[in-house]
């Protein structure tokens, strides 16, 4: 029912019609009303669904790209539909329906269609909203202009597909159903493109709708499409087959393209338009036939002859799967032509499942089809192709129960001239990629057993692998004995001794089995008595790696990654690691001992990396001797936790030590670069440790006359947690001065170092003109200054005092001063300390100084949200200041969009203090922008309430 207007709502339309913005309003603000449906015909009357309002593309500010504009009646349009259905109102969904009649049917001056996929996608999801009866077949007909956009390609096929296609074959009319074939029709269109990869005269199907949604539509709709328009659907992928198998093909097998019509590994991946054109014709009508099997038995009869051999192909398919039902069609097409070998993978199946099942005569028929297969013509030797193509198909029906067959397949087989069988005689070709290690010799059952009967060494040293790439391999063996220690551990906790006898690769494979289970969750952990565990555990390493014939045997790399002698310290050295990080699940302290012992054997023997990498700390974390360290370091933490729990100290477990920590830091000298590394990485630890020890070494672990080892330990130190007392040892040993005139530090890690700096100054022990940041200064250190004011902006969740603040504040007032004696100024950095901003809590002339002075850049570092809403809570305490610094930012650049209405409210804000004059000035400035006319208009004609 339209509704009568009163005058204010008449005037309320008359400012739609204004501009796009009030328009957008408008509907909006119709939406929210119950009676919004009973506006439509005011709205058409003036003008608001008017095609010329569905904008195509416009330029976008980056060159070369669009934008395409939202029209903004198209939510209100769909409301109307959803609401005409609803209350079943025909003459409503009627007008809805002109609209989209008349909106795309439309052409420009230039008599060109619009292309606005917004658009069209909203009118196909009304297409699934409006009654059915109130779409016409004619309707439909505007589908192809919808999908056909240069930008879009898949959401108004899914719309369809959600909407109009699902409605239609849910309707129990037949006309709806005919439109639901229709809708098929057009979004399964295939057009043809160049394409040179394919070679002279070849074209590629592409499909009007995007891949990925015409195999949702093709998935979500095959068995409906089948049991409810099974003889009409059918009939339109039937016409897709030709299409894409027809003359654009050529005459190429089309197992080539599609080499199975059931799902299969062997098809490939990136023929979407065929995968989907196959599997829908195939899913509909193994639909078909089974709703409809009488009208569906004729025409699977007649795919079986069809000229396309893709059809036949399905047809064949289709037989085998619905055998019962269509078992009859076999006796009228066997014949030596049907044996083509483009059939080879339907057929074979057909053959190998449904052979048993058929008549004698049947089985007679197939025999003599196979015996008269014609002798290619054109072949250097075609009695043997002959042969091998007839042993193919006799493979198929061999143990099925009949006896000539059987008979000629063995005559054939030990033909040898034919070789052998191949393993996958239903495809002309087949490809397999192994992925890991490949398939084991034993599996980890067979090892269990093994285990039990004493022989497991002796299988598992006996094994040599095939050399073929098909084969069982060791690394593979290694892999399932490590599964297999996961399912018994007790058992080969017992055997640990007999494992000295065994290959490198599996002692690797049985400790990195238990070290596997140890990180495990408790669960799989079979209830092992884990102290008896690592008792047996620590034996086995000392025997194994105590012995120098160990570290004395030759290691040769292989480039399969088979386990060697080298592979066994670095997991022992994270299985000693591992067991001593947490004082909840670690070994027994009465084992420390000897698992120092080990740790000192395995410093001994593994030599440190020749030269360090950029990244020092993903260098030592990674290497067989930086793992040792790191079980070094988390070993003498555990000692000293137990010890400070027993004794009250731990002085005396830390001088049995000592030695070792003392040796390895002497080696830091241009050499083991590990240990600078990492000893930097634990300084807070080492703090906990020994702090006299950390004092006198500190200048050792950050060696200025080694700069190797200098930067390696500066790398470390980023990941050492900040804290006064190790910046007081980093400020007095000058490490800070002499790392921040380093070169080849990596960026992180002087990132870090800064950041260090700049707590220091939060803390008060770093003074903003302390000698430090006069070299930044001084220096022109941009990046480290901007990573200064990086942190300070970063920690203003924080409780900062009004001291901290004032640091900041203070530094900010030094970088401002600085950059105005630059050449050039840095525009990054002003940006970056605009959003300090939020440290400003009173606005005096020093404030206002300070944000004239970064306003001009922050569209520079697009940091205008931050520092609209900064201004926001700042104006009311001066407002003429703050429309100084607004009018400084938009003289610089007005923003390209306004997040969250921030510079609108406060320009309205401005107004409403009284400032009406600047609010006028900056809205002017920003007309641009969506809206800011209108509030300009407001401004002027001095319409508060409406701002």
């Amino acid at each position: 029912m339209t509704l009568e207007l009163s005058s204010k709502q008449k005037l309320f339309f008359i400012r739609m019609t204004e501009n796009q913005e009030q328009a957008k309003q408008g509907f909006d603000i119709l939406l929210k009303r119950q009676d919004f449906a009973g506006f439509f015909d005011h709205l058409k009357a003036s003008g608001l669904f008017s095609p010329e309002h569905n904008s195509g593309p416009v330029p976008a500010e980056d060159p070369g790209y669009v934008h395409i504009p939202y029209w903004s009646a198209l939510d209100y349009l769909s409301a109307v539909a959803k609401q005409a259905d609803e209350n079943n109102d025909i003459d409503l969904a009627k007008k809805v329906m002109e609209v989209i009649r008349s909106v795309s049917g439309y052409r420009n001056s230039e008599d060109h269609k619009i292309d606005n996929h917004h658009t069209w996608r909203i009118f196909a999801e009304i297409f699934g909203l409006l009654p059915t009866n109130v779409i016409t077949t004619q309707d439909l007909d505007l589908i192809p202009n919808w999908l056909d956009s240069r930008y879009d390609r898949g959401l108004v096929g899914r719309a369809l597909s959600m909407g109009a296609l699902r409605r239609f074959l849910d309707s129990h009319l037949p006309e709806d159903r005919k439109k639901a074939v229709i809708i098929l029709d057009y979004c399964t269109t295939i057009k043809w493109a160049e394409d040179e990869s394919l070679g002279r005269n070849r074209k590629k199907p592409v499909s009007v709708v995007d891949e990925h949604w015409l195999k949702e539509i093709i998935q979500l709709h095959a068995s409906n499409l089948g049991a409810k328009a099974g003889k009409q659907s059918t009939r339109v992928f039937l016409k897709r087959i030709e299409e894409i198998f027809g003359k654009n093909f050529g005459d190429l097998p089309t197992y080539m393209s599609r080499p199975a019509v059931e799902d299969h590994d062997q098809n490939h991946t990136w023929e979407y338009i065929i995968n989907a054109v196959v599997e829908g014709f195939r899913d509909i009508l193994a639909s078909w036939v089974d709703h409809e099997p009488e009208n569906a038995t004729e025409f699977v009869g007649a795919l079986l002859t069809d000229e396309n051999e893709m059809a036949r192909r399905i047809g064949i398919y289709i037989l085998n799967q619905k055998w019962p039902v269509l078992g009859k069609l076999y006796s009228t097409v066997i014949s030596p032509e049907f044996f083509n070998p483009r059939h080879i993978h339907e057929l074979y199946h057909l053959l190998r499942d449904r052979f048993i099942e058929f008549n004698d005569s049947q089985k007679e028929a197939t025999f003599q089809a196979i015996q008269k297969l014609p002798r290619p013509a054109e072949h250097e030797n075609p009695d043997r192709f002959l042969k091998y193509h007839q042993r193919n198909w006799l493979s198929a029906i061999l143990g099925k129960g009949y006896e000539p067959a059987d008979l000629w397949f063995r005559a054939l087989n030990a033909d040898p001239n034919l070789g052998p069988l191949s393993k996958h005689p239903d495809f002309h070709y087949y490809s397999e990629m192994l992925a890991g290690h490949g398939s084991s010799p034993y599996s980890a059952q067979e090892l269990l057993a093994f285990a039990e009967n004493k022989s497991l060494i002796e299988r598992l040293n006996g094994f040599q692998p095939p050399g073929s790439w098909r084969g069982p391999s060791v690394e593979a063996l290694v892999d399932t004995l490590e599964e297999a220690v996961s399912i018994h551990p007790c058992g080969f906790l017992y055997l640990l001794p007999e494992f000295l006898k065994a290959k490198r690769p599996y002692q690797y494979g049985i400790i990195y089995g238990f070290k596997s289970l140890w990180n495990s969750s408790e669960a799989k952990q079979q209830n092992l008595d884990w102290n008896r565990a690592w008792e047996k555990l620590m034996e086995f390493f000392e025997l194994l790696i105590g012995n120098d014939m160990f570290w004395k045997e030759p290691v040769i790399q292989s480039q399969d990654l088979t386990p060697n002698r080298d592979w066994i310290p670095e997991v022992i050295a994270e299985f000693l690691h591992a067991g001593t990080r947490k004082d909840a699940k670690a070994y027994p302290p009465e084992l420390l001992d000897r698992a120092f012992s080990l740790i000192k054997i395995l410093l001994e023997n593994l030599e440190p990396v020749d030269e360090p990498e950029k990244d020092a700390m993903f260098q030592a974390i990674n290497s067989y001797r930086g793992k040792t360290i790191e079980a070094l370091f988390s070993h003498t933490l555990r000692v000293c936790r137990i010890s400070d729990e027993a004794k009250g100290s731990h002085t005396e477990a830390w001088d049995k030590i000592k030695p070792v920590f003392d040796a390895e830091l002497e080696k830091c000298k241009n050499n083991n670069f590990e240990f600078s590394t990492l000893s930097a990485a634990y300084l807070d630890n080492i703090h906990y440790i020994s702090s006299g020890w950390l004092e006198t070494g500190f200048k050792k672990i950050f060696p200025h006359d080694y700069q190797s080892n200098f930067i390696c330990a500066i790398d470390g130190l980023a990941y050492s947690p900040a804290n006064k007392r190790i910046y007081k040892l980093l400020a007095d040993h000058k490490i800070l001065d002499n790392a921040l005139r380093l070169e080849g530090l990596r960026e992180q890690a002087r990132e870090r170092l800064i950041e260090r700096i700049a707590l220091a100054c939060l803390w008060g022990d770093e003074p903003i003109d302390s000698p430090r940041f006069n070299y930044l200064f001084e220096s022109e250190q941009i990046d480290d200054l901007r990573d200064v004011g990086r942190l300070f902006y970063n920690v203003r969740d924080q409780e900062l005092n009004p001291e901290q603040i004032e640091r900041i504040l203070m530094f900010w007032e030094k970088c401002v001063k600085w950059a105005e004696n630059l050449s050039e100024p840095p525009k990054l950095l002003l940006s970056d300390l605009s959003r300090l901003i939020c440290y400003i809590t009173e606005f005096t002339d020093r404030e206002k100084n300070l944000l004239l002075a970064v306003a001009h850049y922050i569209k520079d570092g697009y940091n205008e949200d931050i520092f609209f809403k900064g201004l926001h809570r700042l104006v009311e305490q001066d407002p003429e200041k703050i429309s100084m610094v607004l009018g400084k930012v938009l003289e610089a650049r007005v923003p390209n969009y306004d997040y969250e209405d921030m510079l609108k409210n406060l320009i309205i804000r401005l107004a409403g203090f009284g400032r009406i004059e600047y609010a006028l000035m900056h809205a002017d400035r920003a007309s641009k922008l969506p809206g800011f006319l209108q509030l300009y208009k407001q401004l002027s004609e001095g319409d508060k309430k409406t701002c």
